[in-house]
Formats: structure tokens, C-alpha cells, sequence
């Protein structure tokens, strides 16, 4: 799945958040959908939408003089090798996000909820389904719609065209390894001079500097040439 919509980001113009984030605002007589959040959710963190039927939390800490508002994102698609149990992303400000909009929402509503600590939850197949029925009403003559999954992609690419470093996108995308990211949107679509969308990130396990594809067939490729060569 991660290829086959990486290859119809390249289909979706840059404003394409801003016109959802609008639309979704604008339900129910401009209060807002009900789902309002789980998209602001998506938004900023990038999480799959299981772990957003699961719950994700969000929370206003403060470490030392800084405050920060953290989301605790939990694992999915794990196996013994495979995924974070758990991963949190940090902003400090509005300015540390690619959705500043949909992050001022997310802490409005931790601000005023018990304890300054918000869980959001959604159904996963269900957001998709909103999400691509306001898609339809915006864009009727598309052929692909958004989806939850496109705001994952939409981190990766904004964060690479931030040049965050490998190791800590995969940990803001509950990755274990490096290697994942081939399957995500590339740093093109991100629009000229984005910021990482994040101050901080962490990650229950570890990350693994993997090696990418292309320079593991080329190390494949160097081995058998010795090999033949009687060199390996």
C-alpha cells in the first residue's frame, strides 16, 4: 500500500491540508465535525490510523524551563523485529510543526480537559471514509482521494525535506528501522523550506541505521562480482 500511495501524493497539490483542515472546520455550522480532532491528529503526528483507533494521547509536560505539548503515540504492526511499542513526538511552539492549525486545536482541547491530558480516538476504517467523502466534495473529478494514510506519507516528506535525520524519522513514524522509509513520500512533495515537524521525538526501542535498497543491491552485487572473481 505505502508505494502504491506514495505514487498518487505526486497527484496532490501542496494545499491540499489546508483546503481539509478548512472543510472539516466548517461541519456542522462552523463549529467543526465530531471527528474534528482525529483529523488534527493524523495531521501532526503522522500515526497510522490503527493507532489512532487505539488512542493517542496528548499532554501538556514541562522539562526544566520548557513547556511542550507531547503526543504518546501507541505501537502497531508489531512483531518481534517490527514496530515501536510506543513512540512520543514533542512541540514546543506552533512554529515546530508543519500543522501549526491543526496542533493549536489538539492543544486547546489538552488545556481544557482533566489533568491537561487529552486521549483522541477514532474508528480507522471511519476516518478514511470521512476523509475521502470530504476529498470527493472538494476534488469530484480526481480519481485518487485522501485518505488517513496520506498525512503519514505528508510527514515523511515534509521531515525529509527538513533533512531531519533518518534515525529520527523513523522513530516519529514508530519504525524500528531506517529501512522503512523507501515506501513513503519523498521530499519533493514537502513544500521549499519546511522545518522538521517536530522539536523532539523518542521511541521505546532503539532505532537500526538500516541500509537502503539500492545500496543493498549494490553491496550484493559487489559481493558476487568478487565471488566469480574467486575475490570472495
Amino acid at each position: 500500500m505505502g508505494a502504491s500511495k506514495r505514487t498518487q501524493m505526486a497527484s496532490f497539490s501542496d494545499d491540499w491540508p489546508d483546503e481539509i483542515w478548512t472543510t472539516v472546520n466548517g461541519i456542522n455550522g462552523g463549529k467543526g465535525a465530531a471527528w474534528k480532532l482525529a483529523v488534527a491528529v493524523l495531521a501532526v503526528t503522522g500515526c497510522r490510523p490503527s493507532a489512532l483507533e487505539r488512542g493517542v494521547t496528548f499532554s501538556l509536560v514541562r522539562d526544566g524551563p520548557k513547556s511542550f505539548i507531547e503526543a504518546t503515540i501507541p505501537g502497531v504492526k508489531l512483531t518481534s523485529t517490527r514496530g515501536q511499542p510506543e513512540h512520543r513526538i514533542r512541540w514546543a511552539t506552533e512554529s515546530d510543526t508543519h500543522r501549526p492549525n491543526e496542533l493549536l486545536a489538539l492543544a486547546k482541547a489538552a488545556m481544557a480537559a482533566p489533568g491537561r491530558t487529552l486521549k483522541v480516538t477514532y474508528d480507522a476504517e471511519a476516518i478514511s471514509t470521512r476523509l475521502r467523502e470530504v476529498s470527493r466534495t472538494l476534488w469530484p473529478r480526481r480519481k485518487n482521494q485522501i485518505t488517513a494514510y496520506c498525512y503519514r506519507h505528508l510527514l515523511s516528506a515534509t521531515a525529509k525535506a527538513a533533512g531531519a535525520d533518518p534515525a529520527e524519522l523513523a522513530a516519529a513514524m514508530g519504525h524500528r528501522s531506517t529501512e522503512s522509509q523507501g515506501a513513503y513520500a519523498r521530499a519533493r512533495r514537502a513544500k521549499t523550506g519546511s522545518r522538521k515537524p517536530w522539536a523532539s521525538v523518542s521511541a521505546s526501542v532503539p532505532v537500526r541505521q538500516d541500509r537502503g535498497f539500492v545500496a543493498r543491491f549494490k553491496a550484493s552485487a559487489s559481493l558476487k562480482r568478487k565471488r566469480e572473481r574467486g575475490l570472495g
